[in-house]
């Protein structure tokens, strides 16, 4: 099968539209929250997590990457360089096994 200049320039177009779906590149990382907006949402997962099933050691890697995502914040700008691209990277990943949250990536 042969494909043309304009068959290809399509496919590609269709490829990157499926990408910025999954992951839109001005959207993932611009929500803010305060910090009672970070404890009622601490509280609230807490509660999820202790109602879905989720093991002991599933909670231990939650926490585990909450703390090192803090702790980094608190070096150094988690919003640019290639900690921001392994975030979203981690995102698009936890969305293709069913992980659902609002557009804005922000706290609910």
């Amino acid at each position: 099968m042969k494909i043309t200049k304009s068959i290809l320039a399509q496919i590609i177009k269709e490829e990157l539209g499926r990408l910025e779906e999954m992951d839109p590149p001005d959207e993932f990382g611009k929500a803010k929250a305060s910090i009672g907006d970070v404890r009622k949402a601490g509280m609230s997962a807490a509660k999820e997590q202790g109602e879905q099933g989720i093991t002991a050691q599933e909670r231990g890697l939650i926490k585990q990457l909450s703390d090192m995502l803090v702790g980094a914040s608190k070096e150094t700008n988690i919003l640019s360089g290639t900690v921001i691209s392994k975030i979203k990277h981690l995102a698009a990943e936890l969305r293709k096994v069913g992980l659902k949250s609002d557009k804005s990536g922000g706290v609910e």
